[in-house]
């Protein structure tokens, strides 16, 4: 049980320690579940700082922007939940190291796009990736949401990979790779195909799924992936070698064939663009309250990604992989290797 009220840390990949103070259970839990890690003791400069307090003192009157979403007087900005302040969020220095203060059990707006600016004001790239080892190599496979990051995480899990990330996965310019290892949400058709995955999670929660799935015609649970695989195969990093671009197709097969690197970065900023639509759009009701402060890193955004992603993924062997929504995930394994072993891939 993470401990209530404590100074303690959240070290992203090594390469980004969030630092919370003064949470509750909940807020620590919560975070603990989103980044997949367990907090540590504080040690050293934190690069994102959260400081949780049981009522944030926000001068009266406000300035209300939209339906009661945010508000702002002439000291700060303030993101409003339920008629109250829930944050108070400095956007200007979003990419740098700050602090967020936070009202107790009411979560931390825009958690993970906060961490994933702050990875890039670092020069490391966030990517919406699953990402795996798996025959000494390591791949990404990033994708639109629903695209199929998680079944082809678990058939190559399934067929003896070593996980690195399920969502966000991070890479530094040389290469290497980190990432969040949050619950995976798993779907009843998906342990119908992976009947060792079925028996792992047990005959409670198989039930369970079983059951959500036929009346709601489509249930989830969401399962940790130590549970899943053991935490001896949830490596913490890997090596950047190959790129599988997933996208979903109505065609029933599967179809797998090379891809420029190139045009899989431009595929990806866009992608990006619209993950980060939730946070522009904060950003933009602060820039109207504050229209002479600016967040360098959010401004420019796009440019900082495209610098990464160019040198990342131009000579790296990169496949397009097709695929429809319930795809057969022993033949997804099948199809990625006969493609690979026909370039003859070193």
């Amino acid at each position: 049980m993470i401990q209530d009220g404590r100074a303690q840390d959240f070290d992203v990949g090594g390469m980004v320690r969030v630092r919370l103070i003064g949470a509750g259970p909940d807020d620590a839990n919560r975070a603990s579940r989103q980044l997949g890690l367990d907090p540590t003791e504080p040690a050293g400069e934190a690069d994102l700082t959260i400081r949780f307090e049981a009522r944030l003192d926000v001068p009266a009157p406000l300035r209300i922007i939209g339906d009661d979403e945010a508000g702002f007087d002439d000291g700060g900005f303030v993101i409003l939940g339920r008629g109250s302040a829930r944050a108070i969020v400095p956007f200007d220095g979003l990419g740098q190291a700050g602090t967020i203060v936070a009202r107790r059990g009411a979560g931390v707006p825009h958690l993970v796009p906060i961490i994933n600016l702050t990875m890039l004001g670092k020069g490391i790239l966030p990517l919406h990736a699953s990402a795996f080892t798996y025959g000494g190599r390591g791949f990404v496979a990033p994708a639109w949401s629903k695209g199929g990051k998680t079944e082809v995480l678990l058939a190559f899990m399934a067929a003896g990979a070593s996980l690195i990330a399920d969502e966000w996965t991070y890479i530094t310019p040389d290469g290497r790779l980190s990432g969040f290892r949050g619950p995976m949400r798993l779907l009843a058709w998906h342990l119908g195909q992976l009947p060792n995955l079925r028996r792992r999670l047990g005959m409670r929660r198989s039930l369970t799924l079983a059951a959500v799935d036929s009346l709601r015609g489509g249930g989830h649970i969401d399962v940790p992936p130590a549970d899943l695989f053991g935490p001896e195969r949830c490596s913490h990093s890997g090596q950047l070698d190959e790129v599988l671009l997933l996208v979903r197709s109505s065609a029933p097969g599967i179809s797998v064939k090379p891809i420029a690197g190139r045009t899989v970065a431009e595929r990806i900023l866009f992608a990006h663009l619209h993950h980060r639509l939730d946070l522009i759009g904060r950003y933009w009701q602060f820039r109207y309250a504050f229209p002479d402060r600016h967040s360098d890193v959010l401004d420019d955004v796009a440019g900082r990604e495209r610098a990464l992603l160019d040198p990342l993924l131009t000579d790296r062997p990169a496949w397009l992989v097709e695929h429809p929504g319930r795809v057969d995930l022993r033949r997804l394994v099948d199809e990625i290797g006969a493609a690979r072993a026909e370039v003859a891939v070193e």
